[in-house]
């Protein structure tokens, strides 16, 4: 009776947790977090059955649930919280992901992302993936809150790694290194990505009442991929500070590199006779739920990882569907898609090479280019709101960057040429008297990026007659009156 009871508990804290803001604050701020996750780890706690809910459930996921969906929640909500407010504070998170470490959440972690699958036996397997996916949620939480521990010295990220090293010398200490690939927390949940992707469509169409939950498995497997990547955000919130400055050079770069490159390998890697991953999962053969979590940690892999490793992304063929997506989230408003595609697009649009690329690659780019002056020509008023302003601005500002981006590929400066040049210009006059600040970017920040995609294509002959026609001179005598004497990027582009 008494371990009845107890889980009993365990599942009305699991609902309360996910009640409401104000239960789950009160439940964070008693040390809920540490509690729920000493419980989880007790022996054979996440092993044995529950005996209140049936064999398909061991007696202590109910705990391991509530603690991540509390981790999950702080997450999310410190990160919307930055995106509006970027001066606002870290502590409570940091906070969160330090007691989730004292409460020796990497070790319970490393345990149950190593345990195998039973497969034969259908409620037990059942069970060890509801587990599997609750600690890998953890896991993308707590990485994903301290890559946002940048301004706290880092403290998040050292603590995090620390955890997992001090966990990895314990696990090659008890004899646990004949594996033959990397034992650490980081390379034990990539090869479970790697499991488990590839084979979630094989368990889609079971016979059983309730199929094995290995799409959601695979779905849990990606996002926390996309964390140990170094993206800080979850989905739905996309910083557009994070998502273009350059990709930090701080002590943890070649660890996150190391990741996107076993990443970058799992969604590329081609069987004989076989497409790679990537565009299957990008296209919802295996899942719908797939589709985002895939575009984020193919961002994270652009972002963190190389030129390379975006050559490799462009050559699998992941940009057509990357394409199709952006079209259709931009037709229904979903401004976080069309951002990942767009910011995917930029960084591999410049790595694609006519000729070596995948079928109809080419062709995307410049469709995406073809689109791109629909949103700079987006109009604004003040009847939108704020927020509404600065999402448009947020919008057009990405947009800028991509095509200064792909203005960079000589095969695809023809169609910047023809279809872009005349709403840029009209973009930049616009700019002249109308501008929403987006976090940090300032009217000369956005003037310099567009002026850069003009220079490049001037060299064009066919965009001569175009350059003299569209009022690009306005523009340019506009900046030297306001200019001054002090030399600027603006102007230095300007004058060349």
């Amino acid at each position: 009776p008494d371990a009845r009871l107890r889980e009993a508990a365990g599942l009305i804290l699991l609902a309360l947790s996910s009640c409401s803001t104000v239960t789950s604050l009160y439940l964070i701020s008693n040390g809920a977090v540490s509690t729920l996750l000493s419980i989880a780890s007790e022996p054979g706690m996440l092993s044995a059955a529950s005996t209140v809910r049936g064999k398909w459930a061991s007696k202590g996921l109910c705990f391991l649930e509530a603690a991540t969906t509390l981790m999950i929640q702080v997450w999310t909500t410190s990160s919307r919280e930055k995106d509006n407010d970027p001066d606002s504070s870290t502590s409570a998170p940091l906070n969160l992901l330090l007691e989730a470490l004292n409460s020796g959440a990497v070790t319970l972690a490393s345990r149950l992302v190593k345990t195998k699958v039973t497969l034969k036996s259908h409620d037990l397997a059942y069970s060890q993936l509801r587990v599997k996916i609750a600690i890998c949620f953890l896991l993308s939480s707590m990485f994903g809150i301290a890559n946002k521990s940048h301004g706290n010295d880092d403290v998040g990220a050292s603590r995090l790694y620390s955890a997992i090293d001090a966990d990895c010398a314990q696990f090659l200490a008890s004899g646990g290194g004949d594996t033959g690939f990397r034992t650490d927390l980081v390379g034990s949940t990539l090869s479970l990505l790697n499991a488990t992707l590839p084979y979630a469509h094989q368990f889609t169409n079971e016979d059983a009442d309730e199929p094995l939950p290995m799409v959601e498995l695979s779905e849990a497997c990606l996002l926390v991929a996309g964390s140990m990547c170094g993206l800080a955000d979850p989905i739905g919130v996309d910083s557009i500070t994070q998502s273009y400055k350059d990709a930090d050079n701080g002590k943890y770069s070649h660890l996150r590199l190391d990741v996107c490159t076993m990443a970058c390998n799992i969604l590329t890697a081609k069987k004989p006779g076989q497409a790679a991953l990537l565009p299957t999962v990008l296209v919802g053969a295996i899942g719908e739920s797939l589709i985002v979590p895939s575009l984020r940690l193919s961002l994270a892999i652009c972002k963190y990882g190389n030129s390379d490793l975006c050559g490799e992304l462009s050559q699998s063929g992941m940009l057509v569907p990357v394409g199709d997506i952006l079209q259709r989230a931009l037709a229904s408003d979903d401004y976080y898609t069309f951002s990942v595609a767009l910011s995917i697009v930029q960084c591999c649009g410049q790595c694609t090479v006519v000729g070596s690329s995948a079928s109809g690659t080419v062709e995307t780019l410049k469709s995406v280019i073809h689109t791109l002056p629909s949103v700079l020509a987006l109009p604004e008023n003040e009847g939108m709101g704020p927020q509404r302003l600065k999402e448009l601005s947020a919008l057009k500002y990405q947009s800028l960057v991509a095509l200064e981006a792909l203005s960079t590929n000589d095969a695809l400066r023809s169609s910047i040429v023809t279809t872009v040049l005349p709403a840029l210009v009209s973009f930049l006059q616009h700019l002249e008297h109308h501008f929403s600040s987006v976090e940090n970017i300032d009217r000369d920040q956005v003037m310099l990026i567009g002026l850069k995609t003009v220079q490049r294509i001037i060299k064009i002959r066919s965009s001569a007659q175009s350059m003299t026609s569209n009022g690009i001179g306005s523009i340019l005598i506009s900046i030297f009156e306001k200019g001054g004497v002090k030399s600027t990027p603006l102007l230095e582009v300007a004058l060349e």
